[in-house]
């Protein structure tokens, strides 16, 4: 399995950052994990078909978690149309918002193998690669925003999404069920906040993504002796290996 970080920054890209969008590929398989980043240009230039593309998921509906999705939908109704995959939303006007797009800048319909649909809390996919379960949290009060635990070749990975500021919505299951990798945000929080729940948290590795202001890397990496599993820090086209 391999994941690999399209964007790293937090609500606005850097100079060295897109926003959020993180990629897993599983035996040629792709999966998108919000995509604030111009995701069908990084596809493009890393040489990745559209064709590989089976499902995208999206923890909530701000911008910088989107921003790259009507792109990439609109160049895989008209262009790229041996692509076919899914696209998960958490609000069903998310998916009004992007059957809209293609309405306005299409004279195209959205074709049937571009499917676009909402979900709750609970398992929202399966395939023969992976499985992926919706936990929700409380990051906003007028959207609805998830974490994704995700299933894949034996091994399980948690992606935060964006949590509330005091974290009263770190999911509880991560301090009784080990994850090989978690993928937190750490935006929204203090340090000190952050490092309360994963002291007890049950991940192998520990990876911070959508961290702002960035100098709060340098302050958790200076204290990562006081946790167990192995923590760091991604950058924009890092890739983990599982």
């Amino acid at each position: 399995m391999r994941i690999e970080f399209f964007g790293t920054s937090h609500g606005v890209p850097s100079d060295i950052r897109y926003c959020n969008c993180i990629m897993l590929e599983s035996d040629g398989s792709r999966y998108l994990f919000d995509v604030g980043a111009p995701a069908a240009d990084l596809m493009t230039r890393k040489g990745y078909p559209f064709s590989s593309l089976k499902a995208v998921f999206i923890t909530h509906l701000h911008g910088d978690h989107i921003g790259g999705l009507p792109n990439l939908l609109d160049l895989s109704n008209w262009y790229y149309r041996d692509s076919a995959y899914r696209v998960l939303l958490p609000e069903e006007r998310g998916v009004t918002l992007l059957q809209q797009y293609i309405e306005v800048t299409s004279a195209l319909p959205l074709r049937e193998a571009l499917a676009l649909s909402s979900f709750e809390a609970g398992e929202i996919y399966r395939d023969e690669h992976i499985t992926v379960r919706a936990v929700e949290v409380a990051h906003s009060p007028t959207v609805k925003s998830f974490g994704f635990l995700v299933e894949c070749e034996g091994k399980r990975i948690y992606f935060t999404g964006d949590m509330c500021h005091d974290l009263h919505d770190f999911p509880t299951f991560l301090y009784e069920n080990e994850v090989d990798l978690l993928i937190t945000e750490l935006a929204h929080f203090p340090v000190s906040l952050l490092f309360e729940k994963l002291a007890t948290c049950k991940a192998k590795r520990i990876c911070l993504n959508h961290v702002y202001p960035v100098g709060k890397i340098d302050e958790a990496l200076a204290r990562r002796a006081e946790l167990t599993g192995e923590l760091f820090a991604a950058c924009d086209n890092d890739i983990i290996l599982l």
